[in-house]
């Protein structure tokens, strides 16, 4: 977990990594209908950041 913790405190691999989140909110906002407030909880991202995703 310590890794987790690093990578989300590194602003550059989290831009790196937000194609491959974008595209994960979107695959499960497709195959399971969630809220928006329920993507959130379940990727742990703010509810603007699954907004923006789905746009």
């Amino acid at each position: 977990m310590p890794e987790l913790e690093r990578a989300l405190a590194d602003p550059i691999r989290r831009q790196a990594d937000k194609p491959s989140l974008f595209t994960a909110i979107r695959d499960d906002a497709h195959d399971t209908g969630h809220s928006i407030r329920a993507l959130a909880d379940r990727h742990g991202v703010h509810r603007r950041t699954v907004r923006q995703a789905l746009a």
